[in-house]
């Protein structure tokens, strides 16, 4: 079987995340994660977009979260406030970095990708920006490509910010991107047929340990999708029976209103002294069940749960 060319990603760039509340999205970064607040929105492109904007990074890692404006601060109808109206907080794209978006560009769209918008340049003084998006089966998140060129800006109308953390716990880069679904089938062709990913590795079991007051528990089936030259990873998940309604999967679905991102997994230096470290500083972890991590090939991942 011929495999489709590769769109030419270099990395996953990070999340867009809409939440409600700013302020407490920077708590949960700067003051817990130890993340650098180095990022903005601009006064004009809130006004332009009614939604103001903060960017917080850590190692090769970006996290962009945006709030509609505050009732007369500006228009009620930007993206972050549409987004809200359905769905609570959650991640709304996703960012990738591409050699060439112009061929980016052409693979998806003969692909049967859906863009909205075309191929769009941006200069400062450092160099350009070239950028579209696309919709996906992800829910309402979106994918965004970029090409920089000497572009110094992480986006058009970002003003730059120094302050907050200085990365202690070791942040990295981002290891992969977990998405729920009813059914999964869909999201895994899109990413075979339009992306051009491949199967990484597939993995389904169930646990009894949930709630162990009733005879109830959770399944799911998994299997990983990834671009292998840019490592990008996609962990795709559904529901299984015969615990289909109890299923994190499912309540996570329930809960979000539909499919979507559930988490980004980040890689850390030393992932022991990671998590003393962010118990620490208050994080709290999510609960997982002993036998996910027995399912699981070689590596073991740990997460916590987003403010």
């Amino acid at each position: 079987m011929t495999r489709p060319a590769r769109l030419g990603i270099t990395r996953l760039e990070g999340m867009h995340y809409y939440v409600r509340d700013l302020a407490r999205s920077r708590r949960f970064y700067v003051d817990k994660l130890d993340f650098a607040e180095t990022w903005r929105s601009s006064p004009e492109l809130e006004q332009q977009g009614g939604q103001r904007s903060a960017c917080f990074s850590a190692g090769d890692i970006h996290v962009v979260c945006s709030a509609p404006l505050a009732p007369g601060e500006g228009r009620a109808d930007g993206r972050a406030a549409r987004f809200l109206a359905r769905h609570p907080d959650g991640v709304g794209t996703l960012g990738f970095e591409v050699e060439d978006a112009a061929r980016a560009f052409a693979l998806l769209e003969e692909r049967g990708a859906t863009p909205i918008d075309d191929v769009t340049t941006y200069q400062d003084d450092g160099g350009t920006l070239r950028q579209f998006s696309i919709t996906t089966p992800f829910g309402d998140c979106t994918f965004r490509f970029r090409e920089r060129r000497g572009y110094r800006s992480l986006y058009p109308g970002a003003v730059p910010h120094a302050g907050g953390g200085n990365n202690r716990f070791g942040f990295q880069h981002i290891d992969h991107v977990t998405s729920n679904f009813q059914t999964m089938k869909p999201g895994l062709l899109w990413l075979e047929h339009v992306m051009g990913f491949e199967q990484m590795w597939e993995v389904a079991f169930h646990t009894s340990d949930v709630d162990p007051g009733r005879a109830s528990g959770s399944g799911l089936k998994s299997i990983v999708m990834w671009d292998p030259v840019s490592q990008t990873k996609f962990a795709n998940n559904e529901p299984a029976r015969p615990f289909f309604k109890s299923s994190q999967i499912n309540i996570f679905n329930e809960e979000l209103r539909g499919d979507g991102v559930q988490h980004v997994a980040l890689t850390v230096a030393d992932i022991i002294g990671a998590v003393r470290g962010l118990r620490g500083a208050g994080v709290t972890f999510m609960p997982t069940p002993g036998s996910y991590y027995d399912m699981l090939p070689a590596t073991t991942r740990t997460c916590c749960r987003s403010s």
